[in-house]
């Protein structure tokens, strides 16, 4: 059975380990083999076809381009800010140790979930349009 975009074969690791209803998840664990129209290559091929399309899609079509690029500008920002945050939490002397701490755990489990988050959104985005760009490169008559 070939797998729907967004959801690889088995690694839905949230659904699989806590037997969560498919509309209850809250994230899927996304890769590049969940890229439809990859089924038709062999195996081994997969991820240079996916490489060269993503490639190419970053090189003809701005709207992709744009999209990726925003979003790894995106979690860049994200990854200085919390990195600039971080040691700045440690330097006063108000709030007490504890509630520093806290805000330091909190801060940190929003940012791993804002980039994981992020990161398989964007994954999925490119799968949907490398498999998109897959299909209608195969509809191409061979010259």
């Amino acid at each position: 059975m070939a797998p729907r975009c967004g959801v690889s074969r088995g690694t839905d690791i949230l659904r699989a380990l806590q037997g969560i209803a498919p509309a209850t998840v809250i994230m899927k664990f996304v890769t590049y083999i969940a890229t439809p129209e990859l089924e038709r290559l062999p195996e081994r091929e997969r991820f240079g076809a996916w490489c060269s399309m993503h490639n190419r899609l970053m090189r003809t079509d701005p709207d992709y381009q744009r999209h990726v690029r925003g979003v790894r500008w995106l979690m860049v920002g994200a990854t200085i800010a919390f990195g600039a945050l971080s040691p700045a939490l440690g330097r006063f002397p108000w709030p007490p140790l504890v509630v520093q701490v806290s805000v330091y755990l909190v801060l940190t489990i929003l940012y791993v979930a804002f980039i994981l988050h992020t990161s398989f959104g964007l994954q999925q985005f490119q799968n949907e349009h490398v498999g998109k760009a897959l299909r209608e490169h195969a509809a191409l008559p061979e010259r």
